[in-house]
């Protein structure tokens, strides 16, 4: 999926389109439940640098396109399942 993506670099606030594959629907619910899509996002945006505040915030859901299924999430598990 396509989104927008708000984060800090040394200048202030950049806005810019990333994409990330999750079993998640909701900006929330990626930046509350998806560790392994947001820490992606992190390395990506930040790389090696030592910026002190390293928030990215998803501002919205551009486009979704399905690439897999997956067998569903059990309710509780904070293990994200494998697209297969």
């Amino acid at each position: 999926m396509n989104i927008t993506i708000s984060y800090n670099k040394i200048k202030g606030r950049i806005k810019k389109k990333e994409w990330v594959v999750t079993t998640e629907e909701t900006a929330s619910g990626i930046m509350n439940n998806d560790r392994i899509a947001m820490n992606n996002l992190y390395s990506r945006i930040y790389g090696k640098s030592s910026v002190k505040n390293k928030k990215i915030i998803i501002v919205k859901i551009n486009n979704k396109k399905e690439v897999g299924k997956t067998n569903g999430r059990i309710k509780g598990s904070i293990h994200q399942d494998s697209i297969s």
